[in-house]
């Protein structure tokens, strides 16, 4: 069963690159945890906005290092450190096409919720980027 989309959340996703998208793909290529920043109801339906986890250190754009204790309670890889990206959004209405179970657990949608303080700090960099116009948004149609 799906969850209910709270800003926090980790849930498992196709993410859109926006390179990708410029390259005229519609759908993500990989599945990845995406933290949900903001579920808002529009008249379209229930617009959420989420930011990719990765585990390749991005080379440009901002990102936020995920704490070892909180990858291990989320299930992410311990071995490699992971980051939110803070450059980089996807825009969808709820509950889209590309949201996916945890491989390996059919039933299971989403990893948990990032920390309180950790997800202060992400939504201050996505405001940042925001702010600094360097903030990247691929709108997805569902």
């Amino acid at each position: 069963m799906l969850p209910k989309p709270i800003p926090s959340l980790v849930i498992n996703y196709f993410y859109l690159w926006k390179y990708e998208q410029q390259k005229g793909q519609e759908g993500g290529v990989k599945q990845r945890p995406c933290v949900i920043l903001s579920a808002q109801e529009q008249e379209s339906g229930l617009r959420v906005i989420v930011s990719p986890v990765t585990t390749t250190k991005p080379d440009t754009g901002a990102a936020i290092e995920i704490p070892a204790k909180v990858a291990h309670y989320l299930g992410l890889k311990e071995d490699v450190p992971s980051y939110i990206v803070c450059s980089e959004v996807n825009l969808f209405i709820w509950p889209g096409v590309d949201i996916s179970s945890i491989q390996g657990d059919k039933g299971k949608f989403s990893f948990g919720y990032l920390p309180p303080k950790l997800f202060d700090k992400v939504k201050e960099q996505i405001l940042r980027s925001n702010k600094d116009k360097t903030l990247k948004v691929v709108a997805r149609k569902s």
